[in-house]
């Protein structure tokens, strides 16, 4: 599933890109927050609110564990 956000993130979202938020070492809790808000549309975004609406919350709880545990 992370696979997905390296395109924009950079590989296990680390990136070297201003443009767009590091996901490494982000904390669970951030994620899963940030998810939800540009899942209803709360947080504005051109792509991450559809992207957002495609996983469950099972998928984004294990992104967020898995991007928390990457070392920045």
């Amino acid at each position: 599933m992370a696979a997905t956000c390296a395109g924009c993130h950079g590989t296990q979202g680390r990136l070297e890109s201003s443009e767009f938020a590091p996901l490494a070492g982000m904390p669970e809790a951030e994620f899963i927050r940030a998810m939800r808000d540009y899942r209803s549309g709360k947080r504005q975004s051109t792509l991450m609110g559809n992207l957002a609406k495609g996983f469950s919350e099972r998928e984004v709880a294990a992104m967020a564990r898995y991007f928390a545990r990457i070392k920045q």
